[in-house]
């Protein structure tokens, strides 16, 4: 025979006898589920689901977590990189705009003692021939002008004339 089980809503739903019991006894088990034990069991189900959620919450949280660090270590990594080089690039043109610099001002430099110091030797050449003397006895009138000319043309401190 079969026995019912009987919910709070009053369906009832037929459960099959148990045979394995001993005897010959009939057995009628209505097992009545309250109110209380759906909700129980809903606030279960709900806590678990809830659990679940707040894993996979949790979760998701890591994994956005990380790939936001690693966005950010390789954005820079790849900014050190890139702006490293070009210091670099920029570091190796300074130094050789720099040493061109040096190089065409010390040019400039040099050039104008040679003129400066050419266009004195061209001063006591001429004094020399409108004097028709012969080296080292020239004597150049108004050395002192000419050698201040000079040496304010070639940048240098002082120089001497030993004929």
């Amino acid at each position: 025979m079969m026995s019912d089980r009987a919910y709070s809503n009053g369906n009832r739903l037929p459960l099959p006898d148990d045979e394995s019991t001993e005897g010959s006894h009939e057995s009628s088990q209505l097992v009545v589920v309250t109110k209380e034990d759906e909700e129980r069991n809903e606030v279960k189900q709900v806590q678990l689901l809830a659990r679940r959620e707040t894993n996979h919450v949790r979760l998701w949280r890591l994994v956005v977590l990380v790939m936001i660090l690693t966005t950010g270590a390789v954005v820079s990594a790849l900014t050190f990189i890139f702006l490293n080089r070009e210091d670099e690039e920029d570091a190796e043109n300074n130094y050789f705009s720099f040493a061109h610099t040096i190089e065409d001002a010390s040019q400039f430099h040099i050039t104008n003692m040679n003129l400066a110091f050419k266009n004195l030797g061209e001063i006591i050449t001429t004094a020399a021939q409108a004097t028709n003397a012969s080296f080292p006895f020239v004597t150049v009138p108004k050395f002192e002008v000419y050698g201040r000319h000079a040496r304010l043309q070639s940048g240098i401190e002082t120089f001497t004339f030993n004929p």
